[in-house]
């Protein structure tokens, strides 16, 4: 079957178009119930600026690019903007809208749009085969039953004091190998949880030493029969001069399912996923597996073979609903039954390689993203796969993205990074009470570590509620916060904590603890920044020293550091460097905005002040203290720097504050945090 996708060779032509096609949905969300319209509003604007009155725009409403259903035609010339393209399904599946442009003298433009119907009720276009888990259960076997042939030469050059990089090859049926990578991340004794990963179709790809770095155990493995090199020109040549001598792999072997390329492929990262279960550095109770196109394919077929496996990720999967055509959709790459013309043994073979088929097997929770506009693997046929999974899933819709990666795939693969994550620290209580002086505090793990809670002499200062966060967070562009509380995108990663009370080493700390002295030191991960947060209470005071590694290139909004969220009942203000300040009014919005090195609050219900001091900072770019006057909330203090910041691999910053709480009257409580900061200063 030849699908009614009449666009595509003729995308590259956009960036040359004289005029430009706007589609604006009805609705955003692009879904409707079966029956309903869905409207779209159509403009063409020329190089101009004004609307296009010359040539012809035609709406082709297609379901699932095979079946006609609707076409609307505008003149230009004589009708007026904007168009109204409108079209319906009366049965689950996709609707979509092929916009072509026929302007005087241009080559022809193209846009395309689609809605779902009811897409939650799709199912595959072919039935699962009877014996289709004994097919593979039998393959795995036989494998098993053959000495585990596995292969490991290092790369040194890749290779550093905290992690190793090898090639990796595993022997599987036939003969055959597969082929890949293994990092191991050498940053203590503990054991580390694991990633798996298959790229999408093409060359392939070498050792993602990134994620070892943010530390995660990582097998990269490759469909293809032979070691990947690591240059990309190099690996691009080797996958030409393979595919030129014998066709696309993933066609070869076909209608054999004994000899389908995938099978062997399969069978053999099955079997690595099951080595790397039983390295030494593996915490084999969390292994996870994502990935995107063929690998997000690959990702639901090996979840479902592998017990190991805990959670899995896969954006714009492939390999599904090959029958879809005997429903007259949209089937996915590699589309089976165009390329063998619907012959019955290819497509009876492709039964046994359909993700669909293994998603009803599955055990683990998933999380899928699904393009609308996608013409490699149809939207349908993701649908179709992803309602067979009887685990806990969810399914991201991306109404306007094509066969691509975006955000979704970003935050669905922080959620897997979160499932893995084992029990922040072990042994340790879900909090800690600390009785230092006359400060009373909590150290709390819902918010990775940070304090909780601040009372001085008996008096609640800072606030003790969830949401109000202490510690540091980092704002990255594009995705948003990550650090202290935050869980909205990612949590912060803890890689050790280490706790001395009055000079020595606890390592399981009590719910409640009473010291002169009391030290915590977190280190942790925020995305591909290494965070050293060191915590020091003693003499009435807090001093808190942020040192910030990068692992992995990262760009940065933002970051708060040092978070206070002082209690409400302060009500005044002020930058001791410049004598600025004022009155706390629940006004909802960030007060003081200054570079001040040291700023001071007052409360007077319990005629207590504190006083922040900046005593160590990362220069270059601008620091701002901030007062956050959220009305019944608090009174949070940030040190916002690092803006626009852009890490590279190796690069280091530090940030250091000490906080002092006081008691005072309130016709002094100015010079008392003034007298409180040149003692410090003098110190």
């Amino acid at each position: 079957m030849k699908y009614l996708t009449i666009l595509p060779v003729f995308l590259a032509a956009l960036a040359l178009a004289a005029a430009e096609i706007t589609i604006t949905p009805e609705r955003p969300e692009a879904l409707y119930r079966c029956g309903e319209t869905a409207g779209y509003t159509l403009t063409v604007t020329a190089k101009d600026g004004r609307p296009l009155r010359a040539g012809k725009l035609h709406a082709i409403f297609t379901r699932d690019s095979c079946t006609p259903v609707a076409r609307r035609s505008f003149d230009l010339a004589k009708e007026e903007p904007p168009y109204i393209a409108q079209a319906a399904l009366n049965e689950p599946g996709f609707l979509r809208m092929t916009v072509m442009l026929e302007e005087p003298g241009e080559k022809p433009q193209y846009k395309i749009a689609a809605a779902g119907y009811e897409p939650e009720k799709l199912r595959p276009g072919m039935p699962e085969p009877e014996d289709f888990m004994q097919f593979w259960r039998d393959g795995q076997r036989k494998l098993r039953e053959t000495p585990a042939d596995i292969r490991l030469t290092p790369i040194p050059e890749f290779t550093k004091p905290d992690r190793e990089v090898y090639r990796l090859s595993v022997g599987t049926l036939d003969g055959q190998r597969v082929y890949g990578f293994l990092t191991i991340p050498k940053k203590g004794k503990a054991k580390y949880p694991a990633l798996v990963n298959v790229p999408g179709a093409g060359p392939g790809i070498f050792a993602d030493v990134m994620l070892a770095d943010q530390g995660f155990v990582v097998l990269n493995m490759n469909v293809l029969p032979y070691p990947v090199p690591r240059l990309a020109g190099e690996s691009r040549a080797k996958y030409d001069e393979y595919l030129k001598a014998g066709g696309h792999y993933k066609f070869r072997g076909v209608p054999d399912r004994e000899r389908y390329h995938f099978r062997n492929v399969y069978l053999g990262i099955d079997r690595a996923i099951d080595y790397l279960a039983e390295r030494p550095e593996v915490d084999a109770r969390n292994i996870g597996i994502f990935g995107s196109s063929q690998g997000g394919g690959s990702a639901i077929i090996l979840a479902a073979l592998n017990a190991h496996i805990k959670a899995a990720v896969a954006n714009v999967p492939a390999l599904c609903d090959h029958g879809a055509p005997a429903k007259g959709r949209a089937p996915g790459w590699p589309l089976f039954a165009d390329e063998f013309k619907n012959d019955p043994a290819a497509l009876e073979m492709a039964r046994y390689f359909d993700a669909a088929n293994f998603a009803a097997h599955l055990k683990c929770p998933v999380r899928v993203i699904v393009g609308f506009i996608d013409p490699v693997c149809s939207p349908s046929s993701v649908y179709a796969m992803y309602n067979r999974i009887p685990t806990d899933k969810k399914i991201v819709n991306e109404p306007l993205m094509g066969h691509a990666t975006r955000m979704s795939y970003t935050r669905a693969k922080a959620w897997l990074f979160d499932q893995l994550t084992p029990p922040q620290v072990p042994g340790w209580p879900e909090s800690v009470e600390l009785a230092v002086g006359d400060l009373g505090l909590r150290l709390e793990s819902r918010s990775f570590w940070t304090l909780y809670r601040i009372d001085y002499k008996g008096d609640r200062l800072g606030v003790d509620q969830w949401g109000s966060h202490y510690g540091n967070v980092f704002s990255f562009r594009e995705y948003g916060f990550v650090g202290s509380g935050h869980r909205e995108n990612e949590n912060e990663r803890i890689l050790s904590l280490a706790l001395e009370v009055d000079g020595k080493p606890v390592e399981r700390p009590a719910p409640s603890i009473r010291a002169s002295a009391v030290k915590l030191v977190k280190r942790s991960m925020v995305r591909g920044l290494e965070v050293t947060d060191t915590l020091e209470i003693a003499d009435n005071r807090i001093t808190e020293t942020v040192h910030v590694t990068c692992r992995s290139p990262e760009r940065l909004g933002y970051a708060f550091f040092c978070m206070y969220p002082w209690a409400t009942s302060f009500t005044l203000y002020r930058a001791l460097d410049e004598g600025t300040g004022g009155s706390f009014t629940d006004s909802g919005e960030f007060l003081l905005n200054s570079p001040a090195r040291a700023v001071a609050l007052f409360n007077p219900k319990f005629n207590k002040g504190v006083l922040s001091i900046v005593e160590k900072e990362w220069r270059t770019g601008p620091r701002r203290e901030q007062y956050r006057d959220t009305p019944g909330r608090y009174r949070k203090h940030y040190s916002q720097l690092l803006a626009g910041k852009r890490f590279e691999q190796g690069q280091q910053c530090e940030f250091k504050m000490t906080v002092i709480p006081y008691e005072c009257t309130p016709e002094n409580w100015v010079a008392a945090a003034e007298k409180l900061a040149g003692k410090r200063e003098k110190k």
